[in-house]
């Protein structure tokens, strides 16, 4: 920085004495050091980022595997005969306690895209307004609370109704999921092409 001050410095000194070339030159190399600075900042600030949207892709992706994991384990849970007994109930008093560790994991992947949202905010625009629209519409979803009524609704026996309320879950799930993948992207570059 001090290097290319310089070199602003002297170009600003050459056009006030009417030396136009030495200007230009001083200028022009000027100019290729802002920019070469401005693009090692980016790569510095792109590097920091990209551990934190390694580990929020592979996080939501783990979040994801695990809900259709349970959403399997709901759907047998409801094929099972109904008749009331002591199995029945240690099966959906297990799930209820498994969707409220979901429920605590996809909390954790959402504070930490919070987190990467405002530290991102001025180094990395475009991640950050990526990551807050995934963010908008997971709130706009109903994520959390559908995930949320899951394990009560099974808890009280309602399982037709938290069948609706994970399926609600699931699909906002995949869209975070999508939306983290899309983010991430922009930093770390597309996973196929690498």
């Amino acid at each position: 920085l001090e290097q290319t001050r310089q070199r602003m410095v002297d170009a600003t000194e050459a056009l006030e004495e009417g030396r136009l070339s030495q200007a230009l030159s001083s200028s022009t190399r000027a100019e290729r050091d802002l920019n070469r600075l401005q693009q090692e900042f980016r790569e510095q600030t792109s590097a920091r980022f990209a551990e934190a949207m390694r580990d929020l892709r592979t996080a939501a992706r783990a979040a994801g595997q695990r809900q259709a994991e349970l959403s399997q384990a709901l759907t047998e849970s409801e094929q099972q005969p109904t008749t009331p007994g002591l199995r029945a109930e240690k099966s959906q008093q297990e799930l209820s306690r498994e969707f409220q560790e979901q429920r605590a994991a996809v909390g954790a992947i959402l504070e930490q895209a919070r987190q990467v949202v405002q530290e991102s905010e001025t180094a990395e625009p475009l991640l950050s307004r990526q990551l807050y629209d995934t963010l908008r519409q997971t709130r706009d979803d109903q994520l959390e609370p559908a995930l949320e009524a899951v394990p009560q609704l099974l808890q009280r026996g309602f399982v037709p109704e938290a069948r609706q309320a994970e399926t609600q879950a699931r699909q906002a799930l995949e869209r975070l999921q999508a939306g983290v993948d899309r983010a991430a992207e922009g930093v770390l570059g597309n996973e196929v092409e690498a």
